[in-house]
């Protein structure tokens, strides 16, 4: 019973040693990534380009000086042309180092325009029919919603019956207006918006009752050139977020425009930005061969956007990610020798605060005992209260309560059991309520776990009736045809495979193990070998040495007759015992 708990010990011992070494195999490489970015800018921040310098802020904390220099006049970057985008994301990095960017968020703020591509109603709500009056401009309509919901009635010239008379459409001309409506009866009223040309109805999360309502159009987004700016409007809605401004009047805009723009994967700013479990399985929908994210030809920095959101979580699909991120460094330990791209891949997955907060007043949330949250919007969902005076890793901002995840139910998923996984359409999730080996399969369903083969992509290998020789078999992935094989370059020793202090610790701990087993036999065959190293004892001094002892010859002490017996035959002896036996009894 002893061995048998030694031996389940030093497994688990042996198991706990692999991943710890993993693990610092994987930090290593986390260094070496961040020294190629500092070899980099060495000396050379004034060299480097503004896309850069604004990564290399966020990554290493250094170039800020540089960074502020290729401003216009501290309000825009770049100074030669100011864009929404980089101006945004300027302000994130210095913010990061603690930099005072209140010239350029005041810039930010005074680039709004109203979109134009968003159509918005007004919904009144009652369960009766009911006649309500709406005033606006100085001017008071009347109007009567019947039984069937209809309207009916005129609401003047900036609302207009639509949807089968079901809502009133706003003029975009009177977005600035207020409109308050009172009915005779209980009721409710909303806004709605939508795409144009678009069949989606967006609702707006809050909805106003009571005996009298007012409404009014927030819609906006930024301006570059005189037209709104998709990309632009992501970023700079997200950093101003971040910095505790209201952002919710651009969300209208970037929710109806994101089919139009998925090169920026807008799922990932917009499930910042809501917390929706919607844009997550969407966004976490999108990696590509379990592995990245390519919507604009650059998976590198698509990557590092779509995992943006997850810098305080660990998705699957992020760990994926990191595993063949962290297979795919070139030798300096960057990701295509491309600064830019490592650096904001260092910063989205694997964040670092090196503590150089120019004002140093910042204080850290966490360490106050607060939490980091995604956004201001999750924050006052759950009735927590947002420190803008405590800092968070990216553009999440510092919440007074945890967040609350959803159970699988509430995010319309299915259980899956430790020998199921979640089908191909499917997003495993995060969900609370689970027990070991769980998991939460969004838009999919649970099926028996298949060891079948994966399929030889191109991203792995070619498949090839034979393979070079520069090339392996992946036998974990099959070919169409049968007679083909996946093909792989062969690994090359550099940042391949497990380290040699690794193999060494794993050797060592075998023969521990084996140590234990067979320690019994072990002692034994160790017991003879330093037998035959002994030597016989040497004698006493003034004592001569003991001549050898020669074999002893016992002499044959039987007498005579029993020699004589001893000698006969043995199939003599039962005659002797009789005539002995006889003997004995005449004796008597």
């Amino acid at each position: 019973m002893e061995k048998k708990g030694l031996c389940v010990f030093f497994i688990l011992f042996f198991i706990a040693s692999i991943s710890f070494a993993v693990a610092e195999d994987n930090a290593t490489k986390i260094d070496k990534a961040y020294n190629c970015i500092e070899n980099k800018t060495q000396g050379k921040c004034l060299d480097i380009s503004l896309d850069e310098k604004i990564f290399t802020v966020l990554a290493l904390e250094k170039c800020g000086d540089e960074l502020f220099s290729a401003s216009n006049e501290n309000k825009c970057w770049p100074s030669s042309a100011c864009t929404i985008k980089q101006t945004a994301q300027a302000v994130l990095a210095l913010d990061k180092i603690g930099s005072d960017t209140s010239i350029a968020e005041e810039w930010l703020l005074s680039q709004n325009s109203t979109p134009d591509e968003v159509t918005w109603y007004l919904e009144i709500e009652s369960t009766e029919a009911t006649t309500c009056s709406i005033d606006y401009s100085g001017s008071s309509y009347n109007i009567n919603i019947g039984e069937d919901k209809k309207i009916t009635g005129s609401a003047g010239s900036c609302l207009t019956r639509a949807q089968d008379d079901y809502w009133l459409r706003i003029s975009s001309n009177c977005f600035n207006q207020e409109f308050s409506i009172t009915c005779d009866k209980s009721f409710l009223t909303t806004l709605l918006f939508k795409k144009d040309n678009s069949n989606t109805i967006h609702v707006l999360e809050e909805a106003h009752s009571g005996s009298s309502t007012t409404e009014k159009v927030n819609s906006f987004c930024f301006a570059q050139s005189g037209s709104c700016n998709y990309e632009g409007s992501l970023w700079a809605t997200l950093v101003l977020n971040s910095l505790g401004y209201d952002v919710s009047s651009y969300l209208p805009y970037l929710i109806t425009m994101a089919d139009d723009n998925s090169e920026f994967l807008p799922e990932s700013f917009l499930y910042l930005l809501t917390d929706s479990t919607d844009y997550r399985t969407s966004l976490l929908e999108a990696q590509l061969s379990d592995k990245w994210w390519d919507e604009s030809g650059n998976k590198y920095y698509d990557t590092a956007v779509a995992l943006y959101p997850f810098q305080f979580d660990d998705p699957i699909k992020k760990t994926n990610s990191k595993t063949w991120l962290l297979e795919n460094q070139d030798n300096q330990g960057c990701w295509q020798g491309n600064l830019k791209d490592t650096a904001f891949l260092l910063y989205s997955i694997w964040p670092r605060n090196f503590g150089n907060n120019n004002n140093g007043n910042e204080a850290d949330c966490e360490d106050a005992g607060y939490f980091c949250r995604s956004s201001s919007t999750s924050c006052s969902d759950d009735n927590g209260e947002v420190f803008t005076e405590l800092s968070c890793l990216g553009a999440s901002v510092c919440c007074s309560v945890e967040e609350i995840i959803p159970t699988c139910t509430e995010q319309e998923g299915e259980v899956c059991s430790s020998d199921e996984e979640c089908s191909s359409e499917g997003i495993p999730q995060d969900a609370s309520g689970l027990t070991s080996g769980e998991t939460c399969c969004v838009r999919g369903t649970c099926e028996a776990v298949q060891n079948e083969p994966a399929t030889c992509t191109s991203d792995i290998g070619i498949c090839s009736e034979t393979c070079s020789a520069d090339e392996d078999i992946d036998y974990e992935h099959t070919c169409d045809y049968d007679l083909d094989s996946c093909c792989v370059p062969k690994a090359t020793p550099q940042g391949e495979g497990m380290s040699w202090w690794i193999w060494v610790l794993i050797i060592l701990i075998i023969l521990v193990i084996l140590g234990i087993i067979f320690r019994n036999k072990l002692r034994v065959f160790w017991f003879r070998i330093k037998s035959k190293g002994l030597s016989r004892p040497s004698p006493r001094p003034g004592y001569p040495p003991s001549p050898p002892m020669a074999p002893r010859r016992i002499p044959n002490m039987l007498p005579p007759q029993r020699r004589q017996v001893s000698q006969v035959p043995r199939r003599q002896s039962r005659d002797v015992e009789e005539v002995l036996k006889k003997l004995k009894e005449m004796g008597r």
